[in-house]
């Protein structure tokens, strides 16, 4: 009995701590289920909101497609252009809606409809590797076209060295390429708004995070285009005017000559292959801005439609075509001049 007295003694606090936490566990199963029915209310109450304000969503959305005239279709396109006729269906605005409310995971944000060539509505990986497969592309095309370039400028029963630097090089690269950039930078700055429209915003592609406005970059394109194109122009009618001179024999100094001519004169003197290699490294920086209208179907201004898929196509061919030639005429027009300053 002595034995079973002391076994109960020291059986007792165990005991008495077992009865505690059954009363602990009691206490907390009826937190447990006051909270889950808290919780399940809550859910309905926001579930129920939710619907509310996806079916006021969905109600704006129908309405506003239904007015004769989109105020911004450089971020909402046409709907006719989409489907072809100006009858909705269900079916359609239902996909209306799906953009409205919110984009898709990991997809950049995009328009209300997809582009023409429908790459906004592909993950953002895969738009960044369009992105860098676009430069990718004009960097060989480039590369090929500049080597076709320079052997039918060594090739003398093509061409030769001197008709290539009197009729191309001298004259016509220089004259046409200034034109277009003359006229290039010129309309930034006359119709910036369209320059903006086409400027991708900061996120797009999961790449594009350069900082500086719409309008900045718009401006200061513009301005180098400008300058750039004006630069061709000078040395192509500089070099023009210099063809067409009589070549007369002066007994002038090397030394005498070098003091005679003034800082504007260098910088005259090279301005051609300056220009050029400025306005290729630019024209590079800029195609950002035709990616961004090929990619998401940007156009230049609020009520132009986007432009077809094989447009962009041609206009990728006519890039590389001006990259050759820019790079080709500021390598040769500065080995030419200075082959004449060693001479």
């Amino acid at each position: 009995p002595s034995l079973m007295t002391k076994k109960y003694i020291k059986m007792a606090p165990s005991l008495l701590q077992r009865q505690q936490c059954n009363n602990t566990k009691s206490t907390i199963y009826h937190h447990q289920y006051n909270f889950r029915i808290v919780r399940s209310i809550t859910t309905l109450v926001v579930l129920l909101c939710t619907s509310i304000d996806h079916a006021a969503a969905f109600t704006t959305t129908s309405s506003s497609l239904l007015l004769p005239k989109i105020q911004n279709r450089n971020q909402v396109h046409d709907f006719q252009f989409r489907s072809g006729s100006n009858t909705m269906t269900p079916t359609s605005l239902l996909h209306i809606n799906r953009h409205t409310i919110g984009t898709k995971r990991n997809h950049a944000p995009s328009s209300l409809f997809s582009s023409p060539s429908g790459i906004d509505e592909w993950p953002v990986i895969a738009q960044a590797f369009v992105f860098l497969g676009t430069y990718v592309g004009l960097g060989i095309g480039t590369a090929g076209l500049t080597k076709v370039l320079e052997y039918i400028s060594q090739s003398t029963s093509i061409i030769g060295l001197e008709k290539w630097r009197k009729y191309f090089i001298s004259s016509s690269f220089p004259l046409i390429l200034g034109i277009f950039y003359s006229i290039a930078g010129v309309g930034h700055f006359v119709s910036s708004e369209s320059f903006t429209s086409i400027y991708p915003p900061v996120g797009t592609w999961g790449l594009w995070y350069l900082p500086g406005s719409a309008e900045f970059h718009v401006a200061w394109t513009g301005a180098v285009e400008l300058l750039g194109g004006c630069g061709l122009l000078l040395g192509a009618v500089r070099s023009i005017l210099e063809l067409d001179e009589k070549e007369e024999e002066k007994e002038i100094d090397a030394q005498q000559q070098q003091q005679e001519d003034s800082f504007v004169d260098f910088l005259i003197k090279w301005i051609t292959p300056t220009s050029s290699m400025i306005l290729f490294i630019l024209t590079l920086a800029v195609t950002p801005a035709n990616i961004y209208m090929y990619t998401h179907g940007a156009t230049m201004g609020t009520d132009g439609l986007p432009l077809d898929v094989s447009f962009h196509y041609i206009r990728f061919i006519v890039q590389i075509i001006f990259l050759s030639l820019l790079w080709r005429l500021s390598l040769d027009s500065f080995f030419f001049k200075w082959g004449d300053e060693l001479d």
